[in-house]
């Protein structure tokens, strides 16, 4: 594609500062904090009994204790009118991990992966790579990245 992509969000980032996320993980009587200095800072969700990390999600699947905090495995469904014109316009979906959203945002993802598609190149890598580059520049103890998975689809 030559010409500018369009990005659309079809779904949000299950975070626990978000109110209704909050809501429910308070309802178990869970907290959510705030941890870390900005523009390294998140929320986590804790729990006074907890013997594990703390989390900064408020929706996941398998996890062992998370259920525990009112987190959820439950999806958030969004349907929406077709979003592009198949004859005439080309269309990418990006399935990525918080450690890619957590650091690029999606028209930088867009342009990533259209660059690295463009000439030949796997380009989840390229995004996966960006990332870890992003995180490595915030300087984090101990060099830290948290998770990164992309799945590129171009349609």
């Amino acid at each position: 594609n030559s010409g500018p992509w369009r990005v659309s969000d079809l779904t949000r980032d299950h975070k626990p500062d978000l109110p209704d996320e909050s809501a429910r993980i308070e309802a178990t009587g869970a907290s959510v904090v705030a941890v870390g200095t900005p523009p390294n800072s998140t929320h986590r969700v804790f729990s006074s009994h907890q013997t594990w990390p703390s989390i900064n999600m408020s929706r996941s699947l398998g996890d062992l204790h998370a259920h525990s905090q009112g987190l959820t495995c439950v999806p958030e469904v969004l349907l929406t009118e077709r979003l592009w014109d198949p004859e005439v316009e080309e269309a990418v979906v990006i399935l990525g991990s918080d450690g890619i959203w957590d650091v690029v945002t999606p028209p930088v993802a867009i342009q990533v992966v259209a660059q690295a598609a463009a000439q030949g190149q796997d380009p989840a890598a390229a995004l996966a790579k960006e990332a870890y580059g992003r995180w490595g520049r915030r300087f984090l103890q101990g060099n830290y990245s948290d998770d990164i998975t992309a799945l590129v689809k171009f349609l």
